[in-house]
């Protein structure tokens, strides 16, 4: 783990973000522009700030053998040679502001109304998992001569082969990662792990521990921020409790 402080002259350091370019995991600074991130040798790191420029760091041997990492960022600073506001009714109400506004649709595939626009795209283990074990064991059908029979080799195969299953279960991890990954965005831009007090290595045990429960995969899936941080908040007290007796 690498410790380190950002700092700026005149700007506010909380809530940095510290991108792992190499490991694509990534933590934000606390209220005195504190940070601690997983790395090895030759790890690309991003710092970025809304406020302030971003800055790249190679991980050197020299930095993983420091006992603390001091980084300076500078101001950013926009300056915009004028400023054109449309349409120019607006009172500054916002309610009214609002309400009077004639918001144009989002141009997507669903509002141009081209064909099977809302018809989700599989992933590829989902479609792995179709063409294995599509259709019926057994097909029914007519001819001239009578009825005939058609019977499922591959299907047959694949089962009784266990690939059937194993993608199966694939399909079910992938899932999992991507709700995992969805959660793991919203938390870290969201939530300081400090404020919960949950350890930066339990972090993957809390991710899924909360993913066990059904209410909360609802509501990443519904994408419900509120409703996210608020169970968030509970889940970390109950983890707390019961992990208390297993040392952090």
């Amino acid at each position: 783990m690498l410790n380190g402080t950002v700092k700026s002259l005149n700007t506010e350091v909380e809530g940095v973000h510290i991108l792992n370019l190499t490991s694509k995991r990534g933590t934000i600074t606390d209220s005195y522009g504190r940070f601690s991130i997983g790395v090895i040798s030759k790890d690309t790191l991003l710092f970025s700030s809304v406020q302030l420029k971003h800055k790249y760091l190679v991980v050197t041997e020299d930095i993983l053998s420091s006992n603390h990492l001091r980084i300076d960022l500078e101001e950013l600073i926009n300056e915009l040679k004028e400023v054109v506001v449309r349409p120019y009714n607006l009172t500054g109400i916002l309610d009214k502001d609002i309400s009077a506004l004639r918001l144009s649709k989002n141009v997507d595939a669903s509002s141009l109304g081209l064909p099977n626009a809302d018809v989700r795209v599989l992933s590829q283990y989902e479609r792995k998992l179709f063409e294995a074990d599509n259709g019926k064991f057994v097909n029914l059908y007519g001819h001239y001569f009578g009825l005939g029979i058609s019977i499922n080799l591959h299907k047959i195969l694949n089962r009784a082969s266990g690939r059937t299953k194993k993608l199966k279960k694939l399909v079910e991890q992938n899932e999992q990662t991507i709700k995992l990954e969805e959660f793991e965005y919203l938390f870290n831009d969201s939530l300081r792990l400090q404020e919960l007090k949950i350890p930066f290595s339990k972090k993957e045990q809390f991710f899924v521990y909360c993913l066990a429960d059904s209410n909360f995969v609802d509501l990443i899936e519904a994408e419900d921020h509120l409703g996210i941080l608020e169970l968030i908040k509970k889940k970390s007290k109950i983890f707390i409790s019961e992990n208390r007796r297993q040392p952090f």
